[in-house]
């Protein structure tokens, strides 16, 4: 169970109501969230990386079908994940914590002395605040125990290619494609090309269920391409 999942049941266990979103009814896989004949958890691998993800996820989002956090914790083991709280933060979250590391987000939100790229080699740790755009430049905003850490930023002119929410602004990537982005800046072109083919099949085989049509064939040949390369 990758560390969304985690999350999303420790969340299920504290609330007192259950998440009931539209498509909540549907019966899907519990892993990665797609209807059981469109299931990709047997395409997932293990990816080897000098970069660790973390995820501080606003509440709603380990319960949302279409977050693509979860793919970055499928294919990087060592990725973990956090429920974001305003003044009180996971304890988890700040044992996590390291003093270099390093929050993603798009430079013009920061000044720019916190800003830092990313380091050339080594490893390095990487918090996405993983949520809607508004949410999560409001988290960047108030959450002041975030306050020291610096920030690596990313180019949020790329247009985003994920289709499955309202981005607000075509410049908005979602969460797996800053991922991949920062895979690509890193040197690890084949860990971007991976991700970016496992963000793709979900796409395709998530769009497919919801149009109660067959996803097109070519995303899961890509995927199985881009795995065995």
């Amino acid at each position: 169970m990758n560390a969304v999942l985690q999350l999303k049941a420790r969340l299920k266990t504290d609330s007192r109501r259950p998440y009931l979103a539209r498509g909540a009814r549907v019966v899907r896989c519990e892993h990665c969230a797609l209807v059981p004949d469109f299931c990709l958890c047997g395409e997932k691998k293990a990816l080897s990386s000098r970069l660790e993800f973390g995820l501080l996820m606003h509440r709603n989002e380990p319960f949302k079908p279409s977050n693509t956090g979860k793919l970055i914790c499928d294919l990087m083991p060592k990725s973990a994940a956090f429920a974001w709280h305003r003044t009180t933060p996971d304890p988890a979250l700040l044992a996590w914590l390291a003093p270099d590391t390093r929050i993603v987000f798009p430079s013009h939100y920061v000044a720019k002395e916190r800003q830092a790229p990313l380091p050339a080699s080594g490893p390095v740790k990487l918090l996405i605040l993983d949520a809607t755009w508004p949410q999560a430049a409001k988290m960047l905003r108030s959450s002041r125990y975030l306050d020291k850490l610096s920030v690596t930023s990313i180019d949020d002119a790329v247009l985003s290619n994920y289709p499955l929410r309202d981005q607000h602004q075509d410049g908005h990537l979602c969460t797996a494609e800053v991922a991949a982005m920062l895979m690509a800046q890193a040197g690890e072109t084949a860990n971007a090309h991976k991700l970016s083919a496992y963000l793709a099949a979900f796409t395709d085989h998530y769009l497919a269920a919801k149009r109660h049509g067959l996803p097109s064939g070519e995303s899961l040949a890509a995927l199985k391409a881009a795995m065995a390369s």
